[in-house]
């Protein structure tokens, strides 16, 4: 997870454990915490926005009930636009660029790679991410919703 001013929270799952809404609750829970530690200011303040897109995990009812818990707002991810997470446009396709087809032999590498490319990157690199969604939102709602393969 990730805001304007960098990183705040990320873990690599274990080999062969997918996502499923327990872990992804707990992760909320752990995302929380990684919020009162590195941004106290927005921990402090009502205005917790988060932005997921529509993978089953994030949609049940666990997972619903877990974000009214922690008193966070969900912004609505349109239906079958799966580029529009600030991750899936900017995040990871620089994560990829950074890596290069690089294979990783172990767990440990990789998490040395991501903390290097998160380490390596500055505010205005995240910042670019999030300020440019408005914009991509605006292009879904030019097309009433309609999927678009490529939002630029």
């Amino acid at each position: 997870w990730w805001d304007w001013q960098g990183i705040i929270n990320y873990e690599l799952l274990p080999d062969g454990q997918t996502l499923n809404p327990d872990l992804h609750c707990q992760q909320l829970e752990r995302l929380k915490e990684a919020i009162v530690d590195k941004r106290p200011d927005l921990a402090n303040s009502r205005g917790i926005l988060l932005h997921q897109d529509n993978h089953k995990p994030h949609t049940t009812i666990a997972t619903h009930q877990k974000l009214r818990e922690l008193g966070w707002e969900v912004l609505i991810h349109p239906h079958f636009s799966p580029d529009l997470a600030p991750s899936d446009y900017h995040l990871f396709p620089s994560m990829a660029n950074y890596l290069d087809g690089e294979e990783l032999a172990s767990r440990e590498s990789c998490e040395n790679r991501l903390s290097q490319f998160f380490s390596n990157r500055d505010k205005s690199f995240y910042a670019e991410g999030i300020m440019t969604l408005p914009s991509k939102w605006q292009k879904v709602m030019e097309h009433n919703g309609a999927y678009l393969t490529e939002i630029e």
